[in-house]
């Protein structure tokens, strides 16, 4: 099976830096890019939580209605993901070929009427899809882009959302700060029939032997395979969890399985009342020849996403307003975006 790494938004270890990781008391470094050395500043800001040995050469994914039995969805639940859950495609990227990604509706913190209902008027994704990572400009045809979910409906985005990023900044580009790889987009229209999902509370972050389900479109390796018909749904372990500094993200490391495709997935928890909340969503993934291995930190085999912590609160309520973040420095020369072209 093609098991990928996807690596999000924080804390990948360096390749110029020669680092064993101990059984205890681990901080994630990161390369300081004014004197090429490993540090770490971000000591105060993390805690650390040991993984136990997850193996990934299983390929886990299926689509929904054939994994009812370990997602566990209710009827109303499957409905959502496939009303709220889906593809966004740009025919303007990959060269032109065109590229796809994974997304989601989500509901903002305190935006449900006392009645439970929430506006399907914006969705969640990651935000390499619309940068050339060659040019760093926005993909031609930036218009054009669209949400579809697999109940038939096509939503337009709201360009002025996707203008919020900055493809010349380092701090706003995706493909050179991995931290501001997310992105809240308004609607055109809402999507009928979508009880978005809700944005996880800190108490519902996953920590490590946390499940969670990963919910994704059809993922590149498997055309031709499924029909897309209907979202992948398979559940997966938290392996590592790492908490956010204020205004930048959370991150966890898991054992999920991830192809091209598959970015901008969501990672969903449970919360307290058993509804299902988003906790972080896919973004990156690394080599090809990793698949089917077994999950081994020490060959960045494993997934990351980046949790929903309080900066994304704040960009689920105000799309396209991403917070101000530091440019990432981490190496991920060795790694790429997960985003499928067509």
């Amino acid at each position: 099976m093609k098991v990928q790494i996807f690596i999000q938004i924080a804390v990948m270890l360096s390749a110029t830096c020669t680092f064993a990781l101990p059984v205890t008391n681990i901080t994630p470094p990161v390369e300081d890019t004014q004197s090429g050395e490993c540090s770490r500043d971000y000591q105060d800001s993390y805690r650390d939580l040991i993984h136990h040995t997850s193996f990934m050469g299983k390929d886990d994914r299926k689509v929904l209605s054939k994994n009812l039995e370990v997602v566990k969805f209710s009827a109303a639940e499957q409905e959502q993901a496939l009303r709220c859950s889906g593809e966004i495609f740009c025919p303007g990227g990959n060269d032109g070929l065109g590229s796809q990604q994974s997304g989601g509706s989500i509901c903002p913190v305190g935006a449900r009427s006392s009645g439970g209902h929430c506006s399907a008027d914006r969705i969640a994704t990651v935000a390499h899809l619309f940068v050339d990572r060659k040019t760093n400009r926005f993909i031609p045809k930036l218009e054009t882009c669209e949400f579809r979910n697999y109940r038939g409906h096509v939503s337009k985005l709201e360009i002025k959302d996707l203008k919020s990023i900055d493809p010349t900044v380092d701090s706003k580009n995706p493909h050179k700060n991995m931290r501001s790889d997310k992105i809240v987009i308004h609607l055109k229209k809402p999507i009928p029939g979508c009880d978005p999902y809700d944005i996880a509370d800190a108490s519902d972050v996953p920590e490590r032997t946390t499940e969670v389900i990963a919910l994704t479109n059809t993922q590149e390796d498997q055309a031709g395979t499924v029909d897309g018909s209907e979202p992948q749904a398979y559940a997966c372990n938290v392996t590592r969890s790492f908490a956010a500094k204020e205004g930048s993200a959370g991150i966890f490391y898991s054992d999920c399985d991830v192809n091209p495709g598959g970015s901008g997935g969501f990672a969903l928890v449970r919360k307290k009342d058993n509804r299902l909340s988003l906790a972080g969503m896919f973004i990156r993934i690394g080599a090809m020849e990793l698949n089917g291995q077994a999950y081994d930190e020490s060959k960045k085999n494993y997934t990351i996403a980046v949790g929903t912590n309080a900066d994304f609160v704040r960009m689920a309520a105000n799309p396209g307003k991403q917070p101000d973040t530091a440019p990432s420095r981490i190496d991920a020369s060795n790694l790429r975006p997960a985003s499928s072209g067509k």
